[in-house]
């Protein structure tokens, strides 16, 4: 099952695929010709670039699906890629996924993060697989989504 892209008023999400994740940590400026995009200065952030993309990176070319339930995140008007959003973890069973997102500071305090996972959770692929999704941050603690199958 795979999540389709996600598209709002002035957000795409393009999930992660190897190239994609390679691009990005090794050479950014390729990322215009393969989407037509630039990438901001400030994408990806240091938890992203050392940990999030390499462990991506490994999963992604053991098995490709795991890049379906996390992306790069565009801004639609400005064609740069301003962030990532995604699941910790890929879906496993258990009903339950944590969502983690980054947002460059320069378009924080935008709603861009609150849009995207809006989008993330009216998905129609994932309404049907995860009964709860949650995000926190060091700054809301109890930032809960609750999804009904």
């Amino acid at each position: 099952m795979k999540l389709a892209e996600l598209s709002t008023e002035r957000l795409l999400m393009v999930s992660w695929t190897a190239e994609l994740v390679e691009t990005v940590l090794r050479a950014p400026s390729q990322l215009h010709p393969l989407l037509g995009v630039t990438i901001s200065d400030e994408f990806p952030s240091y938890p992203v670039r050392h940990f999030v993309l390499p462990t991506t990176l490994v999963q992604v070319l053991r098995d490709p699906s795991y890049g379906l339930w996390s992306g790069m995140i565009i801004h639609k008007a400005d064609r740069l890629a301003i962030g990532s959003m995604g699941c910790k973890t890929p879906p496993d069973g258990q009903d339950q996924v944590e969502i983690g997102y980054d947002i460059v500071p320069a378009y924080q305090g935008q709603g861009y993060a609150t849009e995207i996972g809006r989008a993330f959770i009216k998905d129609p692929i994932v309404k049907t697989i995860f009964l709860r999704i949650f995000s926190y941050s060091t700054a809301d603690v109890d930032g809960e989504t609750y999804i009904p199958r």
